[in-house]
């Protein structure tokens, strides 16, 4: 018997984007991340199209979202002009690398300690909780966790 012809994956169509839990206007900043994302995925798509391999993509998709999701982190962090005391982990298959069109994007929130400046923690909480909605509102459908 046959097998039926598979669509390939840049012809998938686009996921539907997910609800936004910050049930607020989706910021300015966060509909420029997903124009990037989405011309940015067009793009690859195009680009697997023409011949490039699974594996070109999947560390293009990846390597796509390291950059949109690198400003989205510098522009919370400068927002009042003080570092942040948190840092970001990618895991999963984003943090291998190999971010497939459909996956989510998989992240820990690395907080200052119990020990630390409850002002510095309480600042690094908030940048974290604001860059889980900015990356639902960008159209990233994010696991996050955060731990000290």
């Amino acid at each position: 018997m046959a097998t039926p012809p598979q669509r390939p994956v840049a012809e998938a169509p686009p996921p539907a984007s997910p609800p936004s839990p910050s049930a607020g206007p989706v910021s300015a900043e966060a509909r420029k991340a997903r124009q990037r994302l989405d011309s940015g995925r067009a793009e690859i798509f195009a680009r697997h199209r023409d011949g490039a391999g699974g594996q070109q993509v999947v560390r293009a998709i990846s390597d796509l979202t390291d950059s949109v999701l690198q400003d989205m982190f510098a522009s919370l962090v400068s927002k009042d002009g003080s570092p942040s005391d948190l840092a970001l982990v990618a895991t999963g298959g984003y943090g291998r690398r190999e971010l497939s069109p459909r996956s989510d994007v998989d992240l820990l929130a690395l907080l200052p300690s119990q020990k630390a400046d409850p002002a510095r923690k309480a600042r690094a909480e908030a940048v974290a909780e604001s860059l889980h909605r900015a990356l639902w509102d960008a159209g990233l459908e994010a696991g996050f966790g955060a731990r000290t």
